[in-house]
């Protein structure tokens, strides 16, 4: 008879417990276009008051079309965007409404009302105010809680209770376009996993230089980070740097946006057209009904045409524009593909800054080695501009940054055809965007180590073990950074002293973390349980622009 077997559980009882996987970081590898045109295929929000198609993912340009048509800005933008090699591999839409409410008051008051009451406004989708003042259960005050979108101005406009039970109360509401920022601000909220966004839409009311500019500030600000691209064909870029937008990002330091300038490029004019201007449109006559450049003369104007779409007669073209209108504006991406009859001769330069943003996101895997610059690159579906050194100089500035210009880029052919590629890979500060964009992801998956340390232990003690856990999890985020190619491999460091680390100490690793031993905490950071402030000390690998060349020759 065999004996019998004994667990060892009785011995030394064992539990496996699996940690669970932290949570993953915002993605710095898809794209934002944001635009007017309704998307047709929107599945319901859980904010009604966002509408129904207000942002969606697409994983490619056939889907975009079957949402959006192949005509709309957001389409072309889109195959500008998904035309780059690598191509990326995810992008959102969103949509500016165009109708929403922007005043609404008391028309009749109804009755069986209560403070707090919140009403949807009938006419459109998802507007709302909330009940502010009451008298015998007859509203007489309102605040406007969601503008919504589709809506008409009207008086007597019925209300239906969202919360609470009174009847009979009507609003009489004004309507007018929403604001580019509110529109982003809202896919922001919605959506937080776009990094890279650009702007297709119609202006509200104002320039749009002055929406763009808005766009650019909200950006900077922007939580999670984020970047802009923004196309100009400005003419002032060239000609007047002391008053266009390129000049007024720049002077404001934005580090955040990418500047990219292209000019709509239509046949060679044969005549050339007369311009006359009024209050809301801007009309130009032309004595030629074919092959007549009528867009480029008019950006060349600097007037602001204010509608996606070019309206043809005969030999007059007709665009709406504020009448406020004034010079020195931006003017991409308003004209239609043909203009009296002439087929533009590369449409899709309106949307060039997808192509930057495309081909940012298409590179951007985040694997080892990924590490990229934009500078030298070739870009695909747009045309590159004809400029001679001295403009291309005004716009970028010098290559070897001995002169900044406006810190614009632009596609450009080199060496009488030989070359064809993106200079100068700049933010409108003048810092460039591999830097921006590396530097965002190291931040950004130093704080989620960080705050996986702290989650996934049972405290951590502030004691220099503790604080070398936490400096731990800050090298494993600066390692991966070193995989992806953006810390170099080894350097002396040139800066400022850190600790042990001054001037002209070498880092074998490209990076050094520097955390203080806990006996330098005041009490006071201690009774707040503040753990030392850690340093990280890291040397950029960069990436080559420019190199003087000698050579010595010897008879």
């Amino acid at each position: 008879m065999s004996n019998p077997t004994l667990s060892l559980t009785n011995i030394i009882p064992v539990t496996v417990s699996v940690s669970p996987t932290g949570p993953t970081g915002p993605t710095f590898n898809q794209g934002l276009i944001l635009g007017t045109s309704p998307n047709t295929q929107g599945a319901a929000l859980p904010n009604g008051s966002q509408g129904a198609t207000r942002i969606a993912q697409y994983e490619s340009l056939s889907a975009v079309g079957a949402a959006y048509g192949t005509t709309t800005p957001e389409y072309q933008a889109a195959e500008v965007y998904f035309g780059q090699s690598p191509a990326p591999f995810f992008l959102w839409i969103g949509q500016q409404y165009l109708n929403v409410i922007a005043t609404v008051t008391v028309d009749a008051g109804g009755s069986g009302y209560a403070v707090g009451d919140v009403l949807a406004v009938s006419g459109g989708v998802g507007g709302q105010v909330t009940v502010t003042s009451v008298s015998t259960g007859a509203v007489t005050g309102i605040s406007l809680t969601f503008p919504g979108y589709g809506y008409a101005g009207t008086t007597g406009e019925a209300t239906t209770a969202v919360t609470g039970s009174g009847t009979g109360f009507t609003v009489t509401i004004t309507v007018g376009p929403e604001t580019p920022v509110a529109a982003m601000t809202a896919c922001r909220t919605i959506c937080p996993q776009w990094y890279a966004s650009m702007y297709v839409g119609s202006y509200t009311g104002q320039t749009i230089d002055t929406d763009l500019e808005n766009l650019s500030a909200y950006i900077q600000a922007c939580t999670p980070a984020s970047v802009f691209f923004l196309t100009s064909a400005d003419n002032a870029v060239l000609y007047n740097t002391t008053n266009n937008l390129f000049a007024t990002l720049q002077a404001a330091k934005r580090s955040r946006t990418f500047m990219m300038y292209s000019t709509p490029q239509y046949g060679t004019a044969q005549a050339t057209p007369t311009l006359t201007t009024t209050a809301g449109s801007v009309t130009a006559t032309v004595s030629s009904a074919t092959n007549v450049a009528v867009g480029q003369y008019i950006v060349a104007t600097g007037v602001v045409p204010g509608t996606q779409v070019v309206s043809v007669v005969s030999t007059t073209v007709t665009m709406s524009i504020p009448a406020t209108a004034t010079e020195s504006t931006e003017a991409s991406g308003f004209y239609a593909q043909t203009v009296s009859g002439v087929q533009n001769v590369q449409p899709l330069n309106f949307w060039s800054s997808a192509a930057p943003m495309g081909m940012a996101m298409g590179r951007n895997s985040g694997a080892p080695g990924s590490y990229f610059d934009l500078m030298f690159k070739q870009v695909q579906q747009i045309a590159p501009e004809p400029l001679t050194q001295t403009q291309a100089n005004t716009i970028c500035g010098a290559v070897n940054r001995s002169t900044s210009g406006l810190n614009g880029n632009v596609l450009l052919v080199w060496a009488n055809g030989a070359y064809e590629f993106l200079i100068n890979a700049t933010m409108a500060d003048g810092s460039f965007f591999d830097q921006t964009l590396f530097l965002d992801m190291l931040a950004s998956a130093i704080q989620y180590n960080g705050v996986t340390l702290l989650t996934s232990v049972p405290a951590l003690p502030i004691t220099d073990s503790g604080v070398a856990q936490m400096a731990n999890a800050v090298s494993q985020a600066c390692a991966q950074s070193q995989s992806i190619g953006f810390i170099a491999n080894t350097g002396t460091w040139d800066g400022v002293t850190i600790g042990p680390i001054s001037a002209g100490t070498k880092l074998p690793k490209g990076y050094y973390v520097y955390a203080p031993p806990v006996s330098t905490l005041t009490p006071i950071q201690r009774a707040a349980r503040q753990l030392p402030p850690i340093s990280v000390l890291l040397i950029e690998a960069q990436s080559g622009h420019s190199v003087a060349i000698q050579v010595n020759v010897q008879q």
